[in-house]
C-alpha cells in the first residue's frame, strides 16, 4: 500500500504475481475490499511520506499521509482481526545523542516526519492493545543498498545521499552537497545509522516470526549500531570516481539531529540475528548499478 495520493490503483509488481496490489491508503473502501478479498491476517505497514526537511514545510501532508492514513489501515485491521501489524517507524523518534539509543530512550523528535513516527507509535499501541491484536513497532534506521539481482532499489526522487551521490556520479559531476559541516562530531558532518535493505527485511520476517511464536507485542531499533558521517560517503564516492572533487558546504537542514545512532542488542538477541558490517563502496556500487539500469529507471521500481 502506499501513503500519498494520486498513485494509480492498481499494478502488477515484478516477481509478486497477480496478488500483489498497488493502492493509497487514504481509500478505506478500496482497502477494506482488498482485505476481505484476499482474506489478509498479517499486515506490514511501510508506507510513509520519508522527507524530515520536507515535513517542516509541508506539515499537513505528513500528518495527512503518516498519521491519518494509518489510523485508517488500523481501523481495518481491527475490522477483519488480523492476527499481526508490523510498522516500521524510525530511529528518528529518539532525536540527537552523543550515546546509542536504546528502546527505553527519551523519545525528542525533531521534525514533523519524526513526530508522525512517534504519533502513529503511539495510535498502534493503544488501539491494537484494546482489540487484542500482536504487534512489532521497529525503528528503522537509514535504509540504503539495493538488490541488482531483481533490479529493487530507490529510484524515486527522495532526497537520500546514496542516491543523491550516485546520480552525480554517473553524470560526471564533482560538486557533492554535505548539510551541515559544523556539527560537533569528529569530522564536521552529521553522523547517521545505515542498515541495510536486506537486513531490514529479514528483520521484518523474524519480527514476525517472535510475535506469531511468543504471542507478545514488541517494540525494537533496527539499525546496524554503527555511526557513518556524511563525509565518510562523500569519500567513498570520490575514491570510486578518482576525479578531484569538492565539497558544497550546506546550511544545516531544519528537523536534522547532528548524531543518530541504534543500540541494537535487543533486536540480535530476540531475533537471532547476525549484522555483517557495512561497505560504504559495495552499498555506492549498488546504487550506481541500480541506477544504470535503464528499465529500472524508467518503470520506477522501488523498494
Amino acid at each position: 500500500f502506499q501513503a500519498e495520493d494520486g498513485i494509480r490503483d492498481f499494478c502488477l509488481s515484478r516477481g509478486l504475481g497477480d496478488v500483489y496490489k498497488r493502492q493509497t491508503l487514504s481509500d478505506s473502501s478500496k482497502i477494506d475490499k482488498l482485505f476481505k478479498r484476499f482474506n489478509i491476517t498479517e499486515v506490514i505497514h511501510l508506507a510513509a511520506s520519508i522527507q524530515p526537511s520536507e515535513s517542516i514545510k509541508n506539515k499537513k501532508k505528513y500528518i495527512k499521509n503518516n498519521v491519518f492514513n494509518t489510523q485508517k489501515l488500523l481501523k481495518i485491521c481491527v475490522k477483519y482481526k488480523v492476527g499481526c501489524f508490523i510498522f516500521a517507524s524510525s530511529y528518528s523518534v529518539y532525536g540527537s545523542s552523543t550515546q546509542k539509543f536504546k528502546e527505553n530512550s527519551k523519545k525528542l523528535p525533531l521534525s514533523v516526519y519524526a513526530k508522525t513516527k512517534l504519533m502513529s507509535e503511539q495510535d498502534i499501541i493503544k488501539i491494537l492493545k484494546k482489540y487484542k491484536i500482536k504487534y512489532g513497532i521497529l525503528r528503522m534506521s537509514n535504509i540504503i543498498g539495493s538488490d541488482i539481482k531483481n533490479k529493487l532499489g530507490e529510484v524515486y526522487n527522495h532526497d537520500h545521499i546514496f542516491k543523491n551521490y550516485s546520480k552525480m556520479y554517473i553524470e560526471k559531476k564533482y560538486l557533492y552537497n554535505v548539510y551541515g559541516t559544523k556539527h560537533k562530531t569528529a569530522d564536521g558532518t552529521a553522523i547517521r545509522d545505515y542498515l541495510h535493505v536486506n537486513t531490514a527485511s529479514k528483520m521484518i520476517l523474524k519480527t514476525m516470526q517472535y510475535i506469531q511464536q511468543q504471542q507478545k507485542n514488541i517494540i525494537l531499533n533496527c539499525g546496524s549500531g554503527m555511526g557513518v558521517s556524511c563525509l565518510q560517503i562523500a569519500e567513498t564516492f570520490f575514491n570510486l570516481n578518482k576525479k578531484k572533487s569538492i565539497i558544497n558546504k550546506k546550511e544545516i537542514r531544519s528537523g536534522d539531529p547532528a548524531i543518530a545512532i541504534t543500540s541494537n542488542l535487543k533486536a540480535k538477541k530476540l531475533l537471532k540475528i547476525k549484522l555483517s558490517p557495512l561497505s560504504l563502496k559495495k552499498i555506492a556500487k549498488q546504487y550506481i548499478c541500480l541506477l544504470y539500469t535503464s528499465d529500472a529507471a524508467d518503470e520506477g521500481l522501488g523498494v
